[in-house]
């Protein structure tokens, strides 16, 4: 069975049962195996979530922006110290 037929039947397992709702996105070496969207998105006007279902996240944003950050330290695509201005040259203050 491949790897698409396994997480697409583990996915549906969950959903089945009710434990989904939003969207999923599994990839590994830049191939999307899982794109979809589970449960309801607006509940007052019964639309579903889709993949491309925008969800409010707030202050998850700083979470993700901090693992990209670390992501590209890793691959040595930036470093820790590097201010902001090395990437967007006309930031103000992007030296500091």
């Amino acid at each position: 069975m491949l790897l698409e037929e396994r997480l697409n039947n583990w996915i549906d397992s969950y959903n089945r049962n009710g434990y989904l709702n939003g969207t999923l996105l599994i990839a590994s070496n830049e191939n999307i195996l899982l794109n979809r969207g589970f449960g309801i998105a607006n509940w007052e006007h019964s639309v579903p979530n889709v993949p491309t279902t925008k969800f409010r996240i707030g202050s998850l944003t700083k979470a993700f922006t901090a693992l990209a950050i670390f992501q590209l330290h890793e691959k040595q695509k930036l470093y820790m110290d590097d201010y902001v201005g090395k990437f967007l040259l006309d930031y103000p203050n992007g030296n500091k």
